[in-house]
């Protein structure tokens, strides 16, 4: 009877010492995935930003071209012109 216990506790233990060390490479591999995933956005958001700030520079650049310039691309007045 008691040789059946222990053997119980030993199984136990055995099957105990196995499922945590299932759970802890499960664990494990979610905590590299989440980096990744981590990873890949910074990176993602950092060519967004890039791309942001060559937007930026395109129409702060086109912005400051003179008056007379932009008016030939899009005339202002508000009569049309006659053909």
């Amino acid at each position: 009877m008691r040789e059946d216990f222990s053997q119980r506790l030993v199984d136990l233990d055995k099957t105990t010492t196995a499922r945590f060390g299932m759970h802890q490479r499960s664990f494990n591999n979610l905590q590299n995935r989440m980096h990744v995933s981590a990873v890949d956005k910074e990176i993602l958001r950092n060519q967004w930003t890039r791309g942001d700030v060559a937007i930026r520079s395109f129409i702060g650049t086109w912005f400051q071209m003179s008056k007379e310039d932009v008016d030939t691309c899009f005339p202002t007045s508000s009569h049309p012109t006659p053909y």
